[in-house]
């Protein structure tokens, strides 16, 4: 087997470990366990992203692969760490645009999630919510995955590693923007040559959907809103005059973000090195550059019938 077709099924195998373990996770008699509720809570919140990690170890330790070398993980300048900070907050409304127009057709899950996470302890949220999924998807879509896809095709390989980042969600919401920053993360990751700015960029943007649903659950129990502010958070109905005052603040922070890509692929020397990979259509050869196979079509039809089921469930 190519090391595409391992690449994919390792993919594959994902999507069915997490649909098996959620679906097993939701039938256990837990309450029966002599374990505190809140434990069993805190664990389900990083039970996907465990389950994620423990099968990637498995995937590198079968097929001999070094983590630091197929996941591109090397440290950053203290500069460059500055500059993907501030790049971690300009890109932030932009984001927030793409979630809004979701908003207009789809089901905002998130939402109550991290409102429930907020009652949780910030410590906490912020763990489970930014800093694991931050190391472990940025390691398996723009590490394992995606490194391999673009040593094949670059052009290909950020489109279909961002595409499978956005359907391994399994919600249409999460998919809009998950596959547009999965694009975009892919790009800083060139511009950087390590997975680390894409660690970054995901603890920046997950961090700051913690930091607003801590505020929220703060300013609920200030004003004694409780469950009444929750409703009232979960089903605000986003309009066109809404989605619109998004528009110029993400073209600005769009804008924003590509000088800063700019900048930081000048200050490491990979300007030329990006703008080859942006204008080229890649080096492989035609049955090089096929990066589809059936198991993606398994994976991405399974990916699909949970996000239209979840969908369905959330309206009734």
């Amino acid at each position: 087997m190519n090391e595409i077709r391992k690449t994919n099924r390792f993919f594959m195998i994902l999507m069915l470990a997490f649909i098996i373990v959620s679906l097993a996770w939701g039938i256990l008699p837990l309450s029966g366990l002599p374990i505190k509720m809140e434990w069993i809570e805190k664990f389900s919140m990083l039970l996907p992203e465990l389950l994620m990690l423990v099968i990637m170890l498995l995937y590198m330790g079968k097929n001999k692969l070094n983590f630091l070398n197929c996941t591109r993980f090397r440290l950053l300048s203290p500069l460059i760490i500055f500059l993907l900070f501030i790049m971690g907050i300009v890109i932030l409304p932009m984001v927030s645009f793409i979630n809004a127009i979701s908003m207009m057709f789809t089901t905002n899950l998130v939402q109550n999630e991290m409102l429930e996470l907020g009652r949780m302890g910030f410590l906490f949220s912020l763990f489970a919510m930014a800093v694991v999924p931050a190391f472990v998807e940025e390691s398996v879509y723009r590490g394992v995955i995606g490194t391999v896809y673009m040593s094949k095709s670059w052009k290909k390989g950020v489109l279909l590693s961002a595409f499978l980042f956005g359907i391994m969600h399994m919600n249409f919401n999460q998919f809009s923007y998950a596959f547009v920053i999965g694009l975009l993360f892919a790009v800083v990751v060139e511009a950087t040559d390590s997975i680390l700015s894409g660690m970054i960029l995901h603890f920046m943007i997950n961090g700051n959907s913690v930091v607003m649903a801590f505020l929220v659950s703060k300013i609920e129990s200030l004003f004694d809103m409780g469950q009444a502010g929750m409703e009232m958070t979960e089903y605000t109905q986003m309009t066109w005059a809404v989605v619109g005052a998004y528009f110029i603040p993400a073209i600005i922070s769009f804008l924003f973000f590509c000088l800063l890509v700019f900048l930081i692929t000048k200050i490491n020397g990979r300007d030329q090195i990006l703008k080859e990979k942006l204008q080229g259509s890649g080096t492989g050869t035609k049955e090089e550059t096929r990066l589809w196979s059936w198991h993606l079509t398994v994976a991405t039809m399974l990916c699909f019938l949970v996000a239209v089921l979840t969908e369905i469930g959330s309206r009734i």
